[in-house]
């Protein structure tokens, strides 16, 4: 199985190897990028399961920032695959953790918009991208920014080591840049929705989580003076009573999150709902797992859980992976007093429609890694994890998730405590063959009993009758 080599080596001996393991085939790099900014003096080497260079990746660090590229593979590297992702999650924990990264898009064969495409989608900010770039630039010395820009105008990138989770350090110089430009009011990420920080006390403006376009809205009517009491006004009174309970009953309501390195995934749901927590995705190999909004929505909203482990649905992956198409629910841990269960659906077959969304499986999707690339590597099989619950019956899991199976994840078996719930009424089956003939029995009414409309209205019809007779 091919692995990435433990050692780091420099420029000239990673060269050795690779001509040394592939004769016909000598790595080549302009003689403009050996020297200058784009010098790369640290690389780490994939190879077979003969020890022989599949591909290879290298990085440069300086004391604020650190140049990344030259990912290269050989013939035999590109039809195995995966190159990217095993080199680029090999190289990451290398390098200093809170130096900004900076490279430059730039395909060999002049593909840039592809390799561009591919870059945004793993996190890098661009001159296009106005606002995240002049963001993720201001993390860097001026005249590196300027240094770059100057070379690779459309093709300068640059992105936080960890974007989800920028360190301290690299927040106060956002946070700085955002002053020194006189900006009294910005934009912040919260768990609920963007929040407006008023940043002359630190302190939150808005009750409730904004949308994108709703925090640029508000921040616009700050600086106009105007009234944001819609972004302001007080909560509901639940919300109030919430507040007031004690933090040991907040301590119960924990989530269990997608790892940091799961990127949002553009598969909206189908009615446009959890617009605030996009899907998340993560490639395992050919393998792509989703976490959908839904799903996203039920941890945010108090649904609660038992840790804040954001390996555990690594786990949940490893679990699944081997599975056929279908879908399934498992617990999520062993503890034969926890019920919680966790729904996911998988997807082989080509044509088929992923639940809750638009989109079909079409097994034409690239991987992430082979997106920026340029490499062709397909996804073989989707596990998307639809809804997760802290408490279910077993009638209700039963009647309102039906087809689905059983998986034994981390606990076999059905739980010997876990409430069954209302019975399902089970439909009789009728015997084969015609229904037998019954005759029909009449008896004649009781008095005083209520005759039916028709009835009632003949006897009135033959009073009448007699009547007229007399």
């Amino acid at each position: 199985m091919p692995k990435v080599l433990p050692a780091i080596y420099s420029y000239e001996d990673m060269k050795a190897k690779w001509l040394q393991d592939n004769p016909d085939e000598p790595y080549t790099r302009r003689s403009d990028l050996e020297t200058g900014r784009y010098a790369l003096d640290k690389w780490l080497i994939r190879v077979d399961d003969e020890g022989k260079t599949l591909a290879v990746i290298g990085w440069k660090e300086h004391p604020k920032h650190t140049v990344t590229g030259g990912l290269l593979a050989t013939a035999r590297g590109r039809e195995i695959g995966n190159n990217t992702a095993a080199l680029v999650a090999a190289r990451k924990p290398q390098m200093p953790q809170n130096n900004p990264l900076v490279t430059s898009f730039k395909h060999r064969d002049g593909d840039n918009s592809r390799w561009i495409a591919g870059g945004k989608k793993a996190g890098w900010a661009f001159p296009d991208d106005t606002e995240l770039f002049e963001q993720y630039s201001s993390l860097l010395p001026e005249d590196v920014k300027n240094d770059w820009l100057q070379a690779y105008p459309e093709t300068f990138g640059t992105k936080p080591i960890n974007p989800e989770a920028l360190s301290k350090e690299m927040y106060d110089g956002v946070e700085q840049f955002m002053i020194a430009k006189n900006e009294r009011y910005i934009r912040e990420l919260g768990e609920s929705g963007y929040n407006i920080i008023d940043t002359t006390n630190n302190k939150r403006l808005n009750t409730i989580g904004l949308s994108k376009s709703q925090a640029k809205n508000m921040i616009k009517l700050l600086k106009e003076g105007k009234s944001v009491w819609e972004y302001t006004k007080p909560r509901h009174s639940r919300w109030k009573s919430q507040l007031k309970k004690s933090a040991s009953n907040w301590a119960n309501i924990l989530k269990v999150m997608p790892p940091s390195k799961y990127r949002d995934y553009a598969v909206p749901e189908k009615d446009n709902s959890h617009v605030t927590y996009p899907p998340k995705a993560y490639d395992y190999g050919t393998v792509r797992a989703i976490v959908r909004g839904h799903y996203l929505l039920g941890v945010h909203s108090g649904h609660g859980t038992s840790d804040r482990n954001t390996d555990e649905i690594e786990q949940w992956v490893k679990c699944l992976e081997a599975k056929s198409q279908g879908r399934y629910w498992f617990y999520r841990n062993a503890d034969e007093n926890n019920y919680e269960i966790i729904l996911a659906d998988i997807y082989t077959v080509k044509g088929s429609r992923i639940a809750g969304t638009t989109k079909d499986f079409n097994r034409n999707m690239p991987t992430f890694a082979a997106l920026e690339s340029g490499e062709t590597e397909l996804i073989t099989k989707l596990i998307v994890f639809t809804n997760y619950f802290k408490s279910m019956t077993l009638s209700q899991l039963q009647r309102e998730f039906t087809n689905r199976t059983r998986v034994d994840c981390f606990y076999t078996g059905i739980k010997p405590s876990h409430p069954k719930g209302q019975a399902i009424k089970q439909k009789i089956k009728k015997p084969d063959g015609p229904k037998p003939i019954v005759p029909r029995t009449y008896s004649p009414n009781k008095r005083g009993k209520k005759r039916s409309r028709n009835q009632q209205g003949r006897n009135k019809e033959a009073e009448f009758q007699r009547r007229r007779r007399r």
